[in-house]
């Protein structure tokens, strides 16, 4: 069993890195891995379902993970993919504390601290500098939820797949011999939920993609092969 020295140094290792607490003093770092823990899971695993208990916020230190909504018909929208350095978790959860109707869901092999939600805030309320962050990054949060519905709402299925697949270049990408190789392994049926269709449909749209000479696919990976074909299809 470790010790909660040991603990404590794994936990302040965790924190480094993590975009919200950049600035920090030493000491405070030290205070604030006294609330955290660290956790790994495996790929597909999932982190935390709808009605989980609301009690902890996520800070994403290896890995990649998505945030997925799900409606009273058990269809699902990920609304967002969550890179290294990110927080996710809802700081305003009901109120009963339990997760809505957001799950969450570990796309590789993933690293995460773990801090309670009470914690988090109440150390934050004696550091208004972080007091600050925390509502930047729940500003957030809502602009990317109203993007997603500008979306669904006024965009069609291939001007959503476009944008997604030019915003996963943006984000993911690396160079790569025929373009930009996005690095992130999605499947179709992921793809799908990314931007609020079918797997089938997803996959006739991505296969005319592909004839089109803009996307090709290497070991699960994307790869865009006409980056200006590809933004010219997100205007449409």
């Amino acid at each position: 069993m470790r010790s909660k020295d040991e603990l404590r140094s794994k936990a302040f290792w965790c924190l480094l890195g993590i975009n919200l607490f950049e600035n920090l003093r030493p000491e405070d770092m030290q205070e604030l891995s006294r609330y955290t823990q660290n956790r790994k899971y495996q790929r597909g695993e999932m982190i935390y379902l709808p009605g989980d208990p609301a009690t902890t916020v996520y800070f994403l230190k290896k890995g990649r993970v998505k945030l997925v909504y799900l409606d009273e018909h058990g269809r699902k929208l990920t609304l967002a993919i969550c890179r290294p350095g990110q927080p996710f978790g809802e700081l305003m959860p009901d109120e009963d504390h339990k997760r809505s109707r957001f799950m969450a869901q570990a796309l590789e092999d993933v690293e995460l601290c773990l801090i309670g939600r009470d914690e988090l805030i109440r150390f934050a309320q004696e550091r208004p500098h972080l007091s600050l962050r925390l509502a930047k990054w729940v500003g957030q949060q809502l602009r990317e939820m109203e993007s997603k519905l500008e979306d669904l709402i006024f965009r069609d299925v291939p001007v959503r797949l476009a944008r997604l697949l030019e915003r996963l270049a943006r984000e993911e990408g690396v160079p790569a011999t025929e373009g930009i190789e996005i690095s992130l392994k999605l499947t179709n049926r992921e793809i799908a939920d990314l931007i609020g269709s079918t797997r089938e449909t997803t996959t006739v749209l991505l296969s005319q993609l592909r004839r089109s000479g803009v996307i090709t696919k290497r070991h699960g990976r994307f790869i865009i092969t006409d980056l200006e074909g590809l933004k010219q299809r997100c205007a449409n």
